[in-house]
């Protein structure tokens, strides 16, 4: 091993004396930006929260992570979906139904949320968009994040049906 100390952070070079290399934990490049219960929150610092909420959690604290986007997950589609993704992980991962379950409802309320930000469109327009497509260049960009949002929600509750189903079946 190489006497000289390397700072943290700093990956052992190639040329070690016995050529054993060190790894350190990233240090998270996002700062946490909770503000207090009831104020207003912008859209980046939305996106920045729910990547902190990530990064916690694959730092393994779990718990921090899901503590961090809770208080904000029934009014913010950004950390409704930040939750749902942390219980989604923890379901999939765990394969236990009270986890699942948890997820799906989870999913269900981010989904709600996506779904009530998402662009209006009439009974035609919607018909017409089956086949025709829809026109995003008259989406706002919160209703282009509300359709994603909505979006990754149906994904990750089909996963979860499959989960559900194969865990039933066992």
């Amino acid at each position: 091993m190489a006497t000289a100390q390397k700072k943290k952070g700093e990956v052992a070079s190639d040329d070690d004396s016995d050529g054993e290399q060190e790894f350190h934990d990233a240090e998270s490049s996002f700062a946490a930006t909770t503000t207090k219960a009831g104020a207003d929150m912008s859209t980046e610092q939305a996106v920045v929260e729910m990547y902190r909420a990530i990064d916690l959690f694959l730092e393994n604290k779990f718990v921090e992570a899901e503590e961090l986007v809770k208080p904000w997950a029934s009014g913010s589609m950004y950390h409704g979906l930040a939750l749902s993704v942390l219980t989604f992980l923890h379901a999939t991962l765990s394969a236990e139904t009270e986890s699942i379950d948890r997820a799906i409802v989870c999913l269900r309320h981010a989904r709600k949320l996506a779904n009530s930000k998402r662009k209006q469109q009439t009974t035609l327009k919607s018909v017409s968009s089956w086949f025709l497509g829809k026109d995003f260049g008259t989406f706002s960009r919160d209703e282009m994040e509300a359709e994603l949002i909505y979006t990754e929600c149906l994904m990750m509750r089909g996963v979860l049906t499959f989960l559900q189903v194969c865990c039933a079946n066992e």
